[in-house]
């Protein structure tokens, strides 16, 4: 296809690529989806053999493959030609210096006459076509015959032109299909109420396992989506009812007027709390108001058998579809209907009422009152053509109509609708939000058919730019294949859903409306897959670092495919979705966020990881893993930057950091890449290879274990992860053992830090931990430091003898030194990949102005409160980390119940990424433990008097668990789980704080377990909302309470 369709007033240029990247200066860098398939006799090789392209007839795009890795390494749009006529390639060269000339006919469809064209790119330029055109109307060229595959030069390859095409060898072997996964097609889309989510209809590829469209909801405040809901076949709109309940209205198959003894399926309404699904018998052009109620015109009207005459309906939840109005309209045949945005106005299109001197049937517009069905105007339509849109203003004062291509108002009168000239908004709800003050800019929606007519297919005309300046209409598509759109509440922000590529939040230009206009875009992929990125180039995702679904590809180096992790220090943003709305509706958004760093300059040579040899250790439940790291060759990159050592190897059993090398980060947090290239080279062999023995514990109840690992170049930019399989042999089988460390300290060598409850925490989790059920006896270690005469003291040294006896350190001397300060940590051993580690913390937290964190020791000093503590007599975060990093346990979870324990993790701009970065935040990443945190990373964590115990504690041990079951079983399973055990305390923790009955305004300044003594105002005093941080990514196993049922 040459291009899409003629645009009213004019035709309009095509849209930019949607993955497109803006960066100011000239080296910019862009997404590639990995999405599609090659095919079609049109392809060639570049000289050297690593690549072939290929003209894409379905996208009319050309496709440049790599035919070492089978990436798509691009795809280049063909620019838009006339609307009218269709391409028909018949010659496709590469040349030597990789430049793509098409040689093509425009073939005028209505006459089979021919344009020639010669089509020209440069494949380092891929945005420039020079289009050369022959004399129009002349006969059409045509080639040879297509080969039936085309050879490499060095005759090693050959493409064979299926679909999905073939890289074969010289033995007729496939050594690689040019395809990947199809991306998920979008239908309807509708934002709720409360303008924080909105649900999508989806449909998989047809290669995907998920063979039925699915019902996508995306939390807009946080960018991640929240369920995926089968949804029957045959249902392609949405809309909310209300906060919960979700109306996927019925179509008529067969189009407008149906086939045949054919009626359209029952409306369905979805609860999403509970999941039941509530059928709505089936009516026309079902409609929900904002109430919720829905109101529908009678089958007579959308199938040709139905009954004659029906008139209007309002369904009751009790009594089914009830009339609305007169029960008869006559010989009236409803086509189109829209309510209001005030949902107190039913508009229509209706056919019939009476015939013209023709003997043609008029076509007329009718305002009803949705209330009472009362007939409140009718006036004859300008023309007998099918409206192309219907729909009301804003303010629900009038009713823009589009027939014939011409634009116009009516003002529910019985006056006749005014018609607007092409330099005038239309009536509808986007031109009219949108026009600016001079009225000479809008954007509007193209066809935009706004109701239910019944189409299988939906209207997906596309959002155009106008400008009228000068009295000169002139349109530019902005989105294309539009399946809904509107406005995001409290905002200048509007959300549009495309048919293939996913939700776009964009904001309106009331200056240039030709600029760019997009804030975000997010695509969606099969299971719960998102990508959100911005012009910018920042990006979010849940995907994962090494996601294969796309690739970054940067301007000046058109033909170097880099992974997805490639860039995420300098792009990824977590929560960006949510980040963006919430500084767009504060004007904040230059601030929130970090520069976007230059591309120009960074090096792009990556170190090549290879997993050399897995095999057995010596001794059980072993292996020896050789990881081999050559440096980074770039040959032709732009920069001049050919090469790179290599730094932090990272080696990963299951998913799970296990080794590191040169070491372990010991130095700052915030260390300058000198430091760290200092700190984290590999010195090469004489061969330059770097050659490494890892010896890794192994589970005894796993068969397959893949281990992986990946390192830096010298701007710490990730190499490709390797991954290899091993199944181990000979493992000897040991039951998984449950460690439990509960701490608490009350009692402060400085006085003015005491706490009353801490030290009680500790106790009760640990108490509640030490009944695990089927019989499991965790060996729990409690350490409540209250200052009674013998008790135990919770030093800074102590906190390191406890964590590294659980990593295998020597036990004896630190038992000496921890049985020296009334603590028995006996039953503590070296833990294993079979068992599973749970620390908690009760008591003082402290963060300083870069957001660094610290906790409190019994021994912490701090003698002057109005000056900062003694920080090395606290345990700071990057020390913690350096200490559970040798804790080598199947599954590890840390509670801390301090102030701004947030910041234990989120702090000094931590992003859960492989970025090689130290702290508390990487090692939680890499080990995939969980963190809960009290508070956020600038609140405090509250205790009660009346409890008896710190806030979050009580949320845990009080209620989400029991002696007997608990309430943090929130599948309603029977049993509970660790990981839903934590999300309890998160969800239950900010209503306990809002309690004025446990948390007393004079109780804040003592009670708080942070250095809070100042005299606090009411606005101090906010909700505690604790934040979890769980980077596993499945369910735990560990089951910490069973349910009576």
């Amino acid at each position: 296809m040459a291009g899409s369709p003629a645009l009213a007033q004019g035709e309009a240029p095509a849209a930019p690529p949607p993955e497109r990247i803006r960066q100011d200066g000239a080296v910019r860098a862009r997404i590639v989806l990995q999405q599609g398939s090659a095919g079609g006799p049109f392809a060639a090789w570049s000289r050297d053999d690593r690549f072939i392209a290929v003209y894409q007839g379905l996208t009319n795009s050309v496709q440049v493959w790599s035919s070492q890795s089978g990436d798509l390494v691009n795809e280049i749009a063909l620019p838009q030609l006339d609307p009218k006529g269709l391409l028909e390639v018949w010659q496709f060269i590469l040349s030597p210096d990789n430049h793509v000339t098409i040689d093509a006919n425009l073939r005028e469809v209505d006459l089979g006459l021919c344009t020639p064209l010669t089509l020209k790119v440069a494949l380092a330029r891929p945005g420039q076509w020079q289009v050369e055109r022959g004399e129009s109307g002349g006969p059409c060229l045509k080639g040879g015959v297509p080969p039936a595959e085309i050879r490499s030069h060095s005759g090693r390859l050959y493409y064979l032109p299926e679909v999905p095409a073939r890289l074969m060898d010289r033995h007729d072997e496939t050594v690689m299909w040019l395809g990947k996964p199809a991306a998920k097609t979008t239908f309807g889309a509708a934002l709720a109420p409360d303008g924080k989510r909105l649900a999508m209809i989806t449909s998989p590829p047809a290669e995907d396992a998920e063979r039925h469209n699915t019902l996508a909801v995306l939390d807009l405040t946080t960018g991640q989506r929240l369920t995926d809901i089968a949804v029957p076949d045959g249902y392609v709109r949405v809309r909310w009812l209300d906060d919960d309940r979700i109306l996927f209205p019925a179509v008529v198959p067969g189009g407008r007027y149906g086939e045949r003894s054919t009626k359209p399926p029952a409306s369905l309404i979805l609860s999403m709390r509970s999941g039941e699904v509530r059928e709505v018998g089936a009516r026309c052009f079902t409609l929900a108001l904002p109430d919720g109620t829905l109101v529908a015109a009678g089958l007579g009207h959308c199938t040709p058998d139905g009954p004659a005459g029906q008139g209007l309906e309002r369904f009751d939840p009790a009594r089914g579809w009830q009339p609305l109005g007169p029960p008869d309209l006559g010989a009236v045949l409803i086509d189109q209907m829209v309510a209001a945005p005030d949902g107190r106005t039913l508009a229509m299109v209706v056919h019939g009422r009476r015939s013209d001197r023709a003997g043609e049937t008029v076509a007329s517009l009718r305002a009803v009152d949705a209330q009472t069905g009362a007939l409140l105007a009718e006036v004859d339509l300008p023309s007998a053509a099918t409206p192309l849109t219907l729909a009301f203003t804003p303010d629900g004062k009038a009713v823009g109509v589009r027939l014939d291509l011409v634009s116009y108002r009516w003002d529910l009168s019985p006056r006749p609708p005014i018609e607007l000239g092409e330099t005038v908004a239309p009536a509808t709800p986007l031109a009219q939000a949108t026009v600016s003050r001079d009225g000479n800019s809008w954007y509007e929606r193209y066809a935009d058919l706004t109701t239910e007519i019944g189409n299988l297919e939906p209207e997906n005309g596309p959002i155009v730019a106008v400008s009228a300046e000068g009295g000169q209409r002139e349109a530019r598509v902005l989105f294309d294949n539009v399946r809904d759109e509107g406005a995001i509440p409290d905002s200048e922000l509007r959300w549009v859903v495309t048919g293939g590529e996913g939700l776009v939040l964009w904001k309106p230009r009331r200056n240039g409306i030709f600029g760019e206009a997009e804030v975000v875009r997010t695509y969606l992929f099969p299971r719960g897959g998102i990508f959100s990125l911005t012009p910018e180039g920042r990006y979010d995702t849940n995907l994962g670092a090494d996601a294969a679904e796309l690739r970054w590809l940067v301007s000046d180096a058109p033909l170097q495919s880099l992974g997805a992790s490639t860039f995420m220090r300098t792009f990824f943003e977590p929560r960006l979705v949510g980040r963006l709305l919430s500084c767009e509706r504060t004007a904040t958004c230059a601030a929130a966020f970090r520069p976007v760093g230059k591309l120009a300059d960074l090096n792009r040579a990556l170190p090549r990881v290879t997993i050399a040899r897995i095999g057995p250790g010596p001794g059980p439940n072993q292996a020896l893993v050789d990881v081999e790291v050559r440096p980074g060759i770039l040959p032709d990159a732009p920069n001049g930057k050919r090469f790179s050592p290599a730094y932090d190897l990272r080696l990963f059993r299951a998913g799970s950091l296990v080794a590191q090398w040169p070491g372990e980060q010991d130095g700052a947090e915030n260390a300058d890449i000198a430091q760290w290239r200092a700190s984290n080279r590999l010195v090469p062999g004489r061969d330059g290879v770097v050659r490494k023995r890892f010896l890794v514990a192994l589970p005894a109840k796993t068969d397959v274990i893949e281990f992986s690992a990946y390192a830096f170049n010298e701007d710490r930019v990730k190499s490709g992860t390797t991954s290899e399989p091993y199944s181990p042999r000979g493992t000897v089988a040991r039951p998984g053992r449950v460690f439990v460390v509960a701490l608490g300290v009350d009692n402060y060598t400085e006085k003015r830090l005491q706490l009353h409850y801490a030290a009680a925490d500790a106790t009760l989790l640990g108490a509640r931990l030490a009944k695990l059920p089927d019989g499991a006896a965790p060996r729990v270690l409690v350490v409540a430091d209250d200052g009674r005469p013998g008790g135990p003291r919770l030093t800074k040294q102590a906190s390191y003898d406890i964590f590294s006896i659980l990593a295998g350190a020597p036990r004896g001397p630190a038992l000496a030194r921890l049985a020296a300060l009334g603590i028995d940590a006996a039953m503590l051993e070296r833990a294993t990949p079979d068992d599973t580690v749970l620390i908690t913390f009760s008591g003082h937290g402290w963060a300083d102005r870069q957001g660094a964190f610290y906790l409190l020791p019994a021994d912490a000093q701090w003698p002057d409160e109005t000056a900062s503590p003694v920080l090395p007599t606290l345990v700071s975060a990057a020390e913690m980390a350096r200490q559970l990093r040798r804790i080598d346990a199947g599954e590890l979870a840390l509670i801390i119940d301090a102030c701004h324990s947030a910041a234990s993790v989120d702090a000094n701009g931590f992003r859960a990424g492989p970025m090689g970065d130290a702290g508390l935040g990487q090692l939680a990443f890499d080990k995939q433990m969980r963190i809960l945190a009290a508070t956020q990373s600038d609140d405090v964590a509250r205790e009660s008097d009346r409890l008896g115990q710190g806030l979050l504690t009580y949320a845990l041990a009080r209620e989400g668990i029991m002696d007997i079951g608990g309430k943090a079983d929130e599948d309603g399973n029977a049993t509970i789980t660790l990981d839903e055990w934590l999300r309890y305390g998160v969800n239950r923790l900010p209503a306990l704080s809002r309690d004025p009955t446990l948390v007393k305004p004079a109780e804040t300044p003592g009670k708080a377990r942070g250095v809070v003594f100042l005299s606090q105002s009411a606005a101090a005093r906010r909700v505690q909302e604790p934040a979890l941080f769980d980077f596993t990514n499945r369910k735990s196993e560990l089951v910490i309470r069973k349910v009576p049922r």
